[in-house]
């Protein structure tokens, strides 16, 4: 941990203390300006490369050393181009040599950075975790929908979300809390929507809604929903990149509110209408059978005895569909 509170190892060190003895000893054997040492340097510089995309994940055992391996990532993409920078002022390198580094370097400074981001953003496994446990099926119960009036579960989800933030702004800088925070909206709604999904496969009658009141379900989850966006918007004036991540992944939360209020009617009518939200939700996930499978389980919620019928309509809108779906996308799902 450094003097101001963010939380490191010594991963940094001890790799640049190896690698600057081993580039000196290279170099130090070889003639002035030989073009050989470039192409060793590059060869140290891939090897580095191929170990980190190897091994980076290993360190992502818990949020502490999540934070600890983004702030080593961060510091290491900083650290290599002080190196080269170093290593050029001091001279004895050829202009070839130079332009080789280079180019190895700035491939090694993206691949740290990005994985200081991916480790930053990997702490929401560790926010989330606790509360899949603890929360996940209580969401969407007969006790969330008729005694819960004030919306206690999201506003424990959000509450808990500010608990990690505020350690968070302690462990990483300004810019890898900004990205953790991107994650936490992300993840948010991914779990406010498998809780939904959990409740969907828990429910066996074929003929009635899972909810004793559709319309009064639908308006706590809007007002869940209002809470958690509201908590994220709450953090736009200080990270303006936020927003857009909140306008793109809580528009999927929108979306399933307008399906499972167009369901709740159980009429042929709303299943036509079921249409409409199958082209907005393919662009969404570019796999028929996911986009099927994600409506299909919203209709089941609430209008079970018409689910067949949604699923038989998507599956003959499948060409159409996948001529909308962006190339290879269908193997990927």
């Amino acid at each position: 941990e450094t003097a101001d509170g963010r939380l490191i190892t010594s991963l940094c060190e001890e790799i640049f203390a190896f690698i600057i003895v081993h580039l000196r000893t290279i170099r130090d054997h070889l003639p002035a300006k030989s073009e050989i040492f470039g192409v060793a340097a590059c060869i140290v510089l891939s090897r580095m490369q191929l170990k980190q995309i190897a091994h980076h994940e290993h360190a992502f055992d818990d949020l502490d050393s999540c934070c600890a391996a983004a702030n080593d990532f961060d510091r290491m993409s900083e650290r290599i181009e002080d190196m080269v920078t170093k290593f050029k002022e001091e001279g004895g390198i050829s202009q070839l040599s130079e332009s080789l580094i280079d180019e190895a370097c700035r491939e090694l400074v993206s691949l740290y950075s990005s994985h200081a981001v991916y480790a930053a953003q990997s702490v929401h496994i560790y926010v989330f975790e606790p509360m899949h446990e603890s929360i996940a099926d209580e969401l969407f119960s007969a006790e969330w929908e008729n005694d819960l009036t004030h919306n206690q579960l999201s506003v424990g989800i959000v509450r808990t979300i500010e608990d990690f933030r505020c350690d968070l702004e302690i462990y990483l800088s300004d810019y890898l809390l900004k990205k953790a925070l991107d994650a936490f909206v992300t993840a948010s709604v991914l779990f406010y929507i498998q809780s939904l999904l959990m409740k969907s496969e828990k429910h066996t009658l074929r003929t009635i809604s899972c909810f004793n009141d559709t319309t009064k379900a639908l308006g706590r989850m809007k007002d869940d929903i209002r809470i958690m966006r509201e908590y994220f918007e709450g953090h736009v004036e200080t990270m303006p990149a936020l927003k857009r991540t909140i306008q793109k992944e809580f528009e999927v939360l929108t979306i399933v509110c307008e399906i499972l209020s167009s369901a709740s009617a159980g009429t042929s009518e709303s299943v036509n209408e079921a249409t409409n939200f199958v082209f907005v939700l393919h662009k969404q996930f570019s796999d028929v059978q996911i986009t099927k499978q994600f409506i299909g389980d919203l209709w089941h919620l609430v209008a079970p005895s018409q689910e067949l019928g949604v699923r038989t309509l998507i599956e003959s809108m499948e060409i159409q569909l996948k001529s909308l779906s962006p190339p290879g996308s269908e193997m990927r799902g």
